[in-house]
């Protein structure tokens, strides 16, 4: 058995003419072949100009669904140690998408740079508006400012947890901290909330 390509079996198989399938396909269907399954057939795919040879071939009968993995996010409590927490995350995040968007743009990948540069505003915008809300409640004391580069950030702290929210202008009646001379790492050392809670303790936070 042979097909002059993967799309010409797959046509094959929707129309019901052959009812072997290669892997690739069936996980799109969901399915899994069972442990201890061996190929029904082995057969023959010209692919990018070449015979493809011995492809092994399954019946679905040999196979078994993908179970969906169910991941529960926790509601978490809104106290000051959770939120300063999910800001942390949320945070380092954005900074993974900072990073990811540089190098997708020197490599020219302008899909993941757009992709990348918009998650990036989206995560910060959550970050200053949670923090905007924190200070106002008097969770969170404005400790002084930085100037990084060319650009001033404002220091926000709780306990031993700190963020940074830039300014377009040089900070009145705060204390001057300093130069930070480098980029803010990405790296996080925080697994005790996962992304999903953070973004869900952060948002409902803002919503009540």
């Amino acid at each position: 058995m042979r097909f002059r390509s993967f799309f010409e079996w797959k046509e094959k198989i929707k129309r019901g003419e052959i009812d072997v399938y290669y892997v690739t396909y069936l996980k799109e269907l969901g399915f899994k072949i069972k442990e201890g399954e061996k190929p029904f057939v082995y057969v023959d795919v010209y692919v990018n100009g070449f015979w493809k040879r011995n492809v092994p071939a399954y019946k679905i009968e040999q196979t078994s669904k993908i179970s969906k993995r169910r991941t529960d996010i926790r509601l978490l409590d809104i106290n000051n140690e959770n939120l300063c927490i999910s800001l942390y995350v949320i945070n380092k995040s954005a900074k993974k998408s900072r990073d990811t968007k540089q190098k997708s743009y020197d490599s020219k990948i302008f899909k993941t740079t757009n992709y990348s540069k918009t998650r990036e505003t989206l995560l910060y915008q959550l970050k200053k508006e949670v923090i905007y809300k924190m200070v106002s409640e008097g969770r969170l004391q404005v400790i002084g400012y930085h100037k990084q580069f060319e650009n001033y950030l404002i220091l926000y702290k709780y306990k031993e947890y700190s963020f940074h929210i830039p300014t377009n202008f040089v900070p009145k009646d705060i204390t001057y901290l300093g130069e930070i001379e480098s980029l803010i790492s990405s790296e996080s050392n925080i697994k005790t909330i996962k992304f999903s809670e953070a973004k869900l303790l952060l948002k409902t936070y803002l919503n009540k």
